[in-house]
């Protein structure tokens, strides 16, 4: 589903470009329903390039569905906090898990945390900390090229026209 939601935004935006924040929604609207106010998105707004939002979506997927599973959103109490911060090459993303039950770190590198590093590995990189109240996971991905997004003498973003 992840997946599908990325191509249809892609798609609309000639697989250049998307806004962070639309790739982010989309990605965890399936959790987020259920869990909508225990869940913080925060970050400017900031467009990743085309190879970023599949990488990415695919990404968010793994930790969503983990909390729902095991982390956060398994009790009555945790929450999700994703954070981003842009610079001038690179977006660094934070997603960090509060109040749900201990986590403990695996003996080995289970399915979604090889995922994760693979898909990440060559845009910028990845880091996990599974500390005891709580994962932290951060991303760090391209910034897309954003003056490919504008069209003959538009003054906005070509991702103002998606729905």
């Amino acid at each position: 589903m992840a997946m599908a939601k990325s191509q249809s935004l892609l798609t609309a935006l000639n697989w250049q470009m998307a806004p962070l924040d639309e790739v982010v929604n989309r990605a965890l609207r399936p959790f987020a329903q259920r869990n909508d106010a225990r869940i913080n998105l925060t970050g400017p707004s900031v467009a990743i390039d085309g190879h970023s939002v599949m990488a990415l979506s695919l990404v968010l997927h793994e930790p969503a569905a983990n909390a729902c599973k095991y982390g956060a959103w398994s009790n009555e109490q945790g929450h999700v906090m994703l954070h981003w911060q842009s610079g001038a090459k690179n977006v660094y993303l934070r997603w960090t898990k509060r109040d749900g039950p201990p986590v403990m770190p695996a003996a080995r590198s289970g399915f979604g945390t090889v995922l994760i590093k693979k898909m990440l590995g060559g845009s910028g990189g990845v880091t996990m900390d599974f500390r005891p109240d709580g994962l932290i996971c951060e991303l760090k991905l391209r910034v897309a090229d954003t003056s490919i997004g504008y069209r003959n003498g538009d003054t906005g973003p070509l991702w103002q026209d998606v729905q």
